[in-house]
């Protein structure tokens, strides 16, 4: 399990991996994004590799005078239609970061990282 610095790091990535998978297509990067998401799923660390494809894709985007919005805050935030609701928060189905992400019960929200349901935060 990784430590406290990686696991806010690890939440970085997974809050960030649509968008990563998106501008990795946009900059010719996608096969590397691939290789990396299917070692992660396999249990290698990749930490390194994500921050380095990051940082890669940033520097492209901004040499080609790319305006990006970053979103990567709004990813953990609820729905309109659920504010108001009984809501529980989610955590990474594998305790590899510390993202959390409040859903309704029952609707556990995906780990895009690993392709599985988070799990309730029973804590």
């Amino acid at each position: 399990m990784p430590d406290d610095d990686n696991r806010k790091l690890w939440a970085d990535i997974c809050i960030r991996l649509p968008r990563i998978r998106d501008e990795a297509t946009v900059v010719q990067e996608r096969d590397r994004y691939e290789d990396l998401l299917a070692d992660t799923r396999a249990g290698v660390d990749t930490l390194d590799g994500w921050n380095a494809l990051a940082t890669k894709i940033d520097r492209l985007l901004r040499n080609a005078k790319t305006q990006v919005i970053r979103d990567g805050d709004a990813a953990g935030q609820s729905p309109s239609w659920l504010r108001g609701r009984f809501r529980v928060a989610h955590r990474c189905p594998l305790d590899h970061c510390d993202r959390s992400v409040v859903a309704a019960p029952g609707g556990a929200p995906q780990c895009a990282l690993f392709a599985a349901g988070m799990e309730p935060d029973n804590a």
